[in-house]
């Protein structure tokens, strides 16, 4: 019998929640059909009206509603699990039968269903604006940077792609954004690491060129295990004492393991250093790693 009471007791509970969930729905699309701002203010979360005054809210209010014209409304809910669910609202033109549609986030507190869209204060807009000029500035800094606005210190690297990292997080920005930066962190601490050794230069030479002024001549070949998408490559001109009086840096990119490559790249030479000692040498200075072949 104690069992029978609590499985009517559940489907009670089922009911009423029901019940107030199409009080929302009803509630929602009978406000916005009226254009009622302030009805419909009463149908947000008490954290919505915490961070949005009335005022605030039916200023958008009034600009967004307009869109609504000649519109029919449909409502339905989605995804509802414990407290929290989803409405979908389906807008039909009422002279092209064209349909689109909006889904919100709904909370249940005390057995009432409210629209929950997680509003910001003014100065949690202001931080989460700064957050993603941010977001924006160090995509260009790490993300899009090429030639000489790369990044080659590892740990500053690092630094700054965690940073952009937690902003990522921190602003629900993109999935797909987050899980390529783990993956570009992981892959630049193999960097960091990898025995440049492994990079190895043969037979380079300065020469005359083919056409006009010197070049630097090589092979590079690729003894890692790892795709190296960019390896910068530094060539010392030196002078009697092997003290640097001139270098030049030169890019190669996607390299993959056991492959070489050709270089052949033009490089000034001072007046005062004598092509014929051929007293230079060369540096890994910077590689960067992909798992896309």
């Amino acid at each position: 019998m104690k069992k029978i009471l609590l499985i009517f007791v559940f489907f009670i509970s089922l009911n009423a929640k029901d019940h107030q969930a199409q009080a929302l729905i009803n509630g929602v699309i009978q406000s916005l059909e009226n254009q009622n701002c302030k009805t419909f203010y009463n149908f947000l979360s008490h954290q919505d009206r915490t961070k949005k005054s009335m005022n605030d809210f039916c200023f958008e209010f009034k600009k967004g509603i307009k869109k609504l014209r000649n519109k029919k409304l449909t409502g339905k809910l989605n995804n509802i699990k414990d407290d929290y669910g989803e409405l979908k609202l389906t807008f039909t033109d009422k002279k092209t039968f064209e349909t689109d549609s909006l889904t919100w986030d709904i909370i249940n507190v005390n057995q009432r269903w409210f629209l929950n869209f997680k509003f910001k204060s003014k100065q949690e807009e202001e931080k989460s604006k700064n957050n993603i000029d941010r977001i924006f500035k160090l995509q260009d800094m790490l993300i899009y940077s090429y030639g000489d606005k790369i990044i080659h210190d590892y740990d500053k690297k690092l630094k700054l792609l965690n940073e952009y990292l937690e902003l990522l997080k921190i602003e629900d920005f993109n999935k797909d954004d987050e899980q390529k930066t783990i993956k570009l962190i992981e892959n630049t601490i193999k960097a960091k690491n990898i025995d440049k050794n492994l990079i190895t230069i043969i037979n380079p030479t300065v020469s005359e060129a083919k056409y006009d002024g010197y070049g630097f001549f090589a092979e590079i070949k690729n003894k890692t295990n790892e795709i190296l998408s960019t390896i910068i490559l530094k060539v010392y001109l030196l002078d009697s004492q092997n003290n640097p009086i001139y270098n030049e840096k030169y890019e190669i990119y996607d390299l993959k393991p056991n492959y070489i490559k050709s270089i052949g790249q033009k490089i000034d030479i001072p007046s005062i250093w004598n092509i014929e000692n051929q007293n230079f040498k060369t540096e890994i200075e910077y590689i960067e790693i992909t798992d896309e072949d």
